[in-house]
Protein backbone atom coordinates (compact mmCIF):
# COMPACT_ATOMS: atom_id res chain seq x y z
CA UNK A 1 0.00 0.00 0.00
CA UNK A 2 1.44 3.33 -1.09
CA UNK A 3 2.50 6.07 1.26
CA UNK A 4 1.16 9.34 -0.16
CA UNK A 5 3.37 12.39 0.43
CA UNK A 6 2.46 15.89 -0.76
CA UNK A 7 5.10 18.54 -1.29
CA UNK A 8 3.47 21.81 -0.43
CA UNK A 9 3.87 25.47 0.47
CA UNK A 10 1.48 28.36 0.02
CA UNK A 11 4.34 30.36 -1.45
CA UNK A 12 5.63 29.61 -4.93
CA UNK A 13 9.27 29.50 -5.96
CA UNK A 14 10.49 27.60 -2.90
CA UNK A 15 11.54 24.45 -4.77
CA UNK A 16 8.50 22.20 -4.25
CA UNK A 17 8.58 20.81 -7.77
CA UNK A 18 12.33 20.24 -7.83
CA UNK A 19 12.30 18.46 -4.47
CA UNK A 20 9.22 16.38 -5.35
CA UNK A 21 10.62 15.23 -8.70
CA UNK A 22 14.10 14.52 -7.33
CA UNK A 23 12.66 12.63 -4.35
CA UNK A 24 10.45 10.54 -6.63
CA UNK A 25 13.32 9.79 -9.01
CA UNK A 26 15.71 8.98 -6.15
CA UNK A 27 13.28 6.60 -4.48
CA UNK A 28 12.74 4.81 -7.80
CA UNK A 29 16.33 4.80 -9.03
CA UNK A 30 18.41 4.44 -5.85
CA UNK A 31 15.99 2.56 -3.58
CA UNK A 32 14.17 0.52 -6.26
CA UNK A 33 10.78 1.72 -5.02
CA UNK A 34 7.64 1.84 -7.15
CA UNK A 35 6.79 5.54 -7.33
CA UNK A 36 3.94 7.51 -8.87
CA UNK A 37 4.63 11.23 -9.29
CA UNK A 38 1.29 13.08 -9.41
CA UNK A 39 1.63 16.60 -10.82
CA UNK A 40 -1.21 18.63 -9.30
CA UNK A 41 0.13 22.00 -10.40
CA UNK A 42 -1.46 23.47 -13.56
CA UNK A 43 1.96 24.91 -14.45
CA UNK A 44 2.88 21.26 -15.31
CA UNK A 45 6.52 21.76 -14.36
CA UNK A 46 6.92 18.35 -12.72
CA UNK A 47 5.46 16.84 -15.88
CA UNK A 48 7.92 18.75 -18.06
CA UNK A 49 10.81 17.54 -15.91
CA UNK A 50 10.08 14.05 -17.22
CA UNK A 51 8.60 14.49 -20.71
CA UNK A 52 8.77 17.07 -23.46
CA UNK A 53 5.90 19.43 -24.14
CA UNK A 54 5.23 17.66 -27.45
CA UNK A 55 5.11 14.25 -25.78
CA UNK A 56 2.82 15.68 -23.08
CA UNK A 57 0.40 17.12 -25.65
CA UNK A 58 0.14 13.75 -27.39
CA UNK A 59 -0.23 11.90 -24.07
CA UNK A 60 -2.92 14.28 -22.81
CA UNK A 61 -4.87 13.94 -26.03
CA UNK A 62 -4.67 10.14 -26.21
CA UNK A 63 -4.65 9.09 -22.54
CA UNK A 64 -5.75 11.99 -20.36
CA UNK A 65 -4.17 13.70 -17.37
CA UNK A 66 -4.94 14.50 -13.78
CA UNK A 67 -7.42 17.08 -15.11
CA UNK A 68 -9.65 14.23 -16.30
CA UNK A 69 -10.02 12.88 -12.75
CA UNK A 70 -11.53 16.15 -11.54
CA UNK A 71 -13.49 16.79 -14.75
CA UNK A 72 -15.11 13.36 -14.45
CA UNK A 73 -16.05 13.98 -10.82
CA UNK A 74 -17.60 17.38 -11.58
CA UNK A 75 -19.51 16.33 -14.71
CA UNK A 76 -23.27 15.99 -14.51
CA UNK A 77 -23.83 13.15 -13.92
CA UNK A 78 -20.39 12.25 -12.48
CA UNK A 79 -18.49 9.81 -14.65
CA UNK A 80 -15.80 7.24 -13.96
CA UNK A 81 -12.30 7.92 -15.32
CA UNK A 82 -9.76 5.09 -15.51
CA UNK A 83 -6.74 6.49 -13.69
CA UNK A 84 -4.52 3.74 -15.10
CA UNK A 85 -5.05 5.13 -18.59
CA UNK A 86 -3.53 8.51 -17.66
CA UNK A 87 -0.42 7.17 -15.88
CA UNK A 88 2.70 7.22 -18.04
CA UNK A 89 5.00 4.33 -17.18
CA UNK A 90 7.68 4.12 -19.86
CA UNK A 91 10.71 6.09 -18.66
CA UNK A 92 14.31 5.16 -19.43
CA UNK A 93 16.89 6.56 -17.01
CA UNK A 94 20.11 5.59 -18.79
CA UNK A 95 20.22 5.73 -22.56
CA UNK A 96 23.35 3.53 -22.76
CA UNK A 97 21.91 0.68 -20.71
CA UNK A 98 18.20 1.29 -21.37
CA UNK A 99 17.72 0.97 -17.61
CA UNK A 100 14.07 1.33 -16.69
CA UNK A 101 12.96 2.19 -13.16
CA UNK A 102 9.56 2.17 -11.51
CA UNK A 103 8.92 5.90 -11.72
CA UNK A 104 5.52 6.61 -13.21
CA UNK A 105 3.90 9.97 -13.93
CA UNK A 106 0.35 11.18 -13.58
CA UNK A 107 0.73 14.34 -15.66
CA UNK A 108 -0.90 17.65 -15.00
CA UNK A 109 -2.72 19.85 -17.44
CA UNK A 110 -2.84 23.61 -17.93
CA UNK A 111 -6.64 23.46 -17.73
CA UNK A 112 -6.43 22.05 -14.21
CA UNK A 113 -6.50 25.72 -13.20
CA UNK A 114 -10.25 25.73 -13.87
CA UNK A 115 -10.89 22.56 -11.86
CA UNK A 116 -10.95 24.50 -8.59
CA UNK A 117 -13.87 26.59 -9.78
CA UNK A 118 -15.64 23.51 -11.15
CA UNK A 119 -15.20 21.75 -7.78
CA UNK A 120 -16.51 24.76 -5.87
CA UNK A 121 -19.52 25.13 -8.17
CA UNK A 122 -20.38 21.42 -7.97
CA UNK A 123 -19.68 20.70 -4.29
CA UNK A 124 -19.45 24.14 -2.67
CA UNK A 125 -16.27 25.83 -1.54
CA UNK A 126 -16.49 24.19 1.87
CA UNK A 127 -18.03 20.88 0.86
CA UNK A 128 -16.19 17.75 1.96
CA UNK A 129 -17.20 15.76 -1.14
CA UNK A 130 -15.10 17.98 -3.37
CA UNK A 131 -12.03 17.37 -1.21
CA UNK A 132 -11.91 13.57 -1.36
CA UNK A 133 -11.81 12.99 -5.13
CA UNK A 134 -8.05 12.49 -5.28
CA UNK A 135 -8.05 10.11 -2.31
CA UNK A 136 -10.67 7.95 -4.04
CA UNK A 137 -8.61 7.97 -7.26
CA UNK A 138 -5.42 6.98 -5.44
CA UNK A 139 -7.21 4.10 -3.68
CA UNK A 140 -7.53 2.44 -7.09
CA UNK A 141 -3.74 2.31 -7.58
CA UNK A 142 -2.34 2.36 -4.04
CA UNK A 143 -1.34 -1.31 -4.07
CA UNK A 144 0.73 -0.81 -7.23
CA UNK A 145 3.13 1.70 -5.63
CA UNK A 146 5.33 2.11 -2.60
CA UNK A 147 5.03 5.91 -2.79
CA UNK A 148 2.75 8.43 -4.42
CA UNK A 149 4.47 11.81 -4.50
CA UNK A 150 2.23 14.84 -5.10
CA UNK A 151 3.66 18.09 -6.41
CA UNK A 152 1.11 20.67 -5.22
CA UNK A 153 0.45 24.13 -6.64
CA UNK A 154 1.40 27.20 -4.56
CA UNK A 155 -2.07 27.75 -3.15
CA UNK A 156 -4.47 26.15 -0.71
CA UNK A 157 -7.39 25.78 -3.10
CA UNK A 158 -9.50 22.64 -3.49
CA UNK A 159 -6.93 20.74 -5.59
CA UNK A 160 -4.30 21.25 -2.89
CA UNK A 161 -6.85 20.37 -0.20
CA UNK A 162 -7.55 17.13 -2.12
CA UNK A 163 -3.83 16.33 -1.90
CA UNK A 164 -3.72 17.13 1.81
CA UNK A 165 -6.68 14.86 2.51
CA UNK A 166 -5.19 12.05 0.40
CA UNK A 167 -1.77 12.29 2.06
CA UNK A 168 -0.16 10.28 4.79
CA UNK A 169 2.47 12.99 5.18
CA UNK A 170 3.15 16.56 4.08
CA UNK A 171 6.57 17.90 3.17
CA UNK A 172 6.47 21.66 3.57
CA UNK A 173 9.26 22.87 1.33
CA UNK A 174 10.70 26.20 2.43
CA UNK A 175 13.68 28.40 1.75
CA UNK A 176 15.52 30.10 4.59
CA UNK A 177 13.72 33.41 4.15
CA UNK A 178 10.77 35.17 5.72
CA UNK A 179 8.07 34.85 3.01
CA UNK A 180 8.72 31.13 2.59
CA UNK A 181 8.07 30.53 6.28
CA UNK A 182 4.85 32.55 6.10
CA UNK A 183 3.66 30.15 3.39
CA UNK A 184 4.51 27.20 5.61
CA UNK A 185 2.54 28.72 8.48
CA UNK A 186 -0.56 29.00 6.28
CA UNK A 187 -0.37 25.28 5.44
CA UNK A 188 -0.22 24.37 9.13
CA UNK A 189 -3.35 26.46 9.79
CA UNK A 190 -5.55 24.26 7.55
Amino acid sequence: MATVVSFINYKGGVGKTTVAVEMAASLAYHKNKRVLLADLDPQTNATFYLITEEAWEEWAREHGTLKNIFASATSDPPQEFDLHKAIRTNFVFHQRTNEVVSLHLLPSHLELMMADMDLAMRFGAKGFEGRKILRAAFEKVQDEYDYIICDCPPNLNLITQNAILASDALMIVAMPEYLSTLGAARVVQI
